[in-house]
């Protein structure tokens, strides 16, 4: 199962991220994705995203 995580480099996203992944495809969203990918590595797949912008 995939699941998707908005805000992914924050506190509590960032958790949830780390505690999913060994069950999940975890898909991190995330406005910095290179902050991300530090965070996470390979662990889950970084998408850039920002929810302040009307695309989204």
């Amino acid at each position: 199962m995939r699941v998707v995580i908005t805000g992914a480099t924050g506190f509590i996203g960032s958790a949830l991220c780390r505690e999913l992944h060994s069950n999940y495809e975890v898909v991190a969203l995330s406005r910095n994705t290179e902050s991300a990918r530090q965070v996470f590595g390979v662990s889950a797949d970084v998408v850039q995203w920002d929810a302040r912008t009307p695309a989204g």
